[in-house]
């Protein structure tokens, strides 16, 4: 059970819940309950992206590039990373994947960004990429 106190024991179809004074090694020694357990308090960075909460895409955390050449989606991309705080949306287009891969090439360079991956296909699926910030 929750506090230790209790035991269940499955051998096959058959299932046996008993109190853990109760139960003895092979050797006859007594069980000992486990220390009771101790809450555990963390504080986590608003950066770190497994301690954010679902991420929602919003006209601040996303920045649109299409039509652009691979340079200048790049000058537009980090300006908008330097003021990230949290993911950001970089929408590209499909296209013929040119920008796509230049972004993605340019982006695995910069060492402030942690991974990169395509949209949820709500956002715009492979047509844009969500940047995480480290």
């Amino acid at each position: 059970d929750d506090d230790g106190r209790e035991l269940t024991v499955r051998c096959g179809v058959m299932r046996l819940t008993l109190e853990l004074s109760a139960i003895e090694g092979l050797h006859g020694e007594k069980a000992t309950p486990p220390e009771p357990r101790q809450p555990v308090v963390a504080i986590r960075s608003r950066r770190n992206p497994a301690s954010r909460g679902p991420e929602v895409r919003t006209e601040r955390n996303t920045v649109d590039v299409r039509g652009l050449r691979v340079h200048e989606a790049e000058a537009a991309v980090e300006e908008h990373l330097r003021a990230a705080n949290g993911p950001l949306w970089v929408i590209h287009g499909i296209g013929t994947g040119k920008l796509k891969r230049g972004l993605r090439d340019w982006l695995a360079s910069v060492p402030y960004v942690e991974r990169v991956s395509d949209a949820e296909r709500g956002d715009g699926g492979p047509g844009c990429s969500v940047v995480w910030v480290k």
